[in-house]
């Protein structure tokens, strides 16, 4: 099995339809991620970790974009999700991990910064 592609939406620091492509090239076969720090490469990291098992190592356990979500009202709906691409015996396989978070209460307080509440445990499909 390699593994040919990572996409995100709306995950944690990415906004809309992000991927990473990973080298299938035989005789190069390795993917550096390389950046400063804040750069988001463990959040690349922890998408595998929540996309394989589940697990959610963030502090803040959101996974969708802060910005999504601010910009949510009540009823509002916004899915984030985790698909990885691989190839296994000449098939490509694509697997999808999708949370879907639903905006329960907006609060904005007298000094103008909005809360936005969303359900306490996400659809998940």
């Amino acid at each position: 099995m390699i593994i040919t592609r990572l996409e995100l939406y709306n995950f944690r620091q990415y906004i809309g339809h992000q991927a990473v492509d990973f080298s299938t090239d035989p005789n190069r076969n390795v993917t550096v991620l390389i950046g400063i720090n804040t750069s988001r490469k463990t959040t690349i990291v922890r998408a595998f970790e929540w996309f394989l098992y589940g697990k959610n190592g963030f502090e803040d356990t959101i996974l969708l974009n802060s910005d999504v979500r601010s910009n949510m009202h009540v009823g509002d709906y916004q899915d984030t999700w985790v698909s990885v691409s691989f190839e296994h015996d000449k098939k490509v396989y694509t697997l999808k991990r999708l949370y879907k978070y639903t905006c329960v209460e907006r609060k904005q307080s007298p000094d103008g910064t909005v809360e936005v509440v969303l359900n306490k445990k996400p659809e998940e499909r």
